[in-house]
């Protein structure tokens, strides 16, 4: 038995002034203030590289289907638009599944790792959506060990260029033991940390967080 021929529902892409868009009044999607930051510097850093998605109706009008937030934020700037030829009905269907099924992708780690090592995006809103992408798929490298930075790896002379020439005589360290539920959590609070105070790897960002704490302290907590 063949299988039917896949409709092609795509009618034309044509650049529209964004304020001409108008928004679905059936849209379920909510874009909070942390999307509508990433966003922003996502269009600052790349630009448009994708297109929103409208339907025609009956008065020629353009009835957004995706893209609702990015239409908000161009304002009257030409935004690309792909033009389907869907009923009401139809374009019902397509807001309510389009999202929830690329959600449904799963993370290959490995490769999410990868691009992850190699990004420039080190701060701001971007940074922040990439700490929570990590979060979500549990992509976690661990850069400390493996490139001798942990705390429980040996001291290097480039480490304490004092300590050149000099034999390690012991070596001490915590094991922080996280639950599954607690692992995430502090490995994306560490992550943020660790550029907020410039330090390479666990142990020091921890030592600076409790350095910091210590020194904001009042003086009777401190003689407890």
């Amino acid at each position: 038995m063949e299988e039917a021929a896949v409709k092609n529902r795509v009618t034309r892409m044509q650049m529209v002034p964004a304020s001409l868009l108008k928004q679905h009044p059936k849209n379920w999607r909510q874009h909070p203030v942390g999307q509508r930051n990433a966003l922003r510097a996502g269009l600052a850093r790349i630009g448009f590289a994708d297109a929103l998605i409208a339907r025609e109706d009956e008065h020629g009008d353009l009835i957004l289907i995706d893209g609702h937030l990015r239409a908000e934020e161009m304002g009257d700037t030409d935004v690309p638009v792909i033009v389907v030829d869907l009923t009401e009905a139809e374009a019902d269907e397509l807001l309510l599944t389009l999202d929830p099924i690329s959600a449904m992708a799963e993370a290959n780690k490995d490769q999410l790792l990868s691009l992850l090592e190699e990004t420039t995006i080190t701060e701001g809103p971007l940074a922040d959506l990439l700490d929570q992408l990590r979060i979500e798929s549990n992509a976690f490298a661990l850069p400390d060990l493996e490139r001798g930075q942990g705390p429980s790896a040996t001291p290097t002379a480039a480490d304490n260029p004092a300590a050149e020439g000099a034999a390690v005589t012991s070596v001490r360290g915590y094991m922080l033991i996280l639950t599954e539920k607690s692992f995430p959590e502090f490995i994306g609070l560490e992550t943020k940390l660790r550029r907020h105070l410039g330090t390479s790897n666990v142990a020091d960002t921890v030592l600076a967080a409790l350095r910091r704490v210590y020194a904001e302290m009042p003086p009777d907590e401190d003689s407890r």
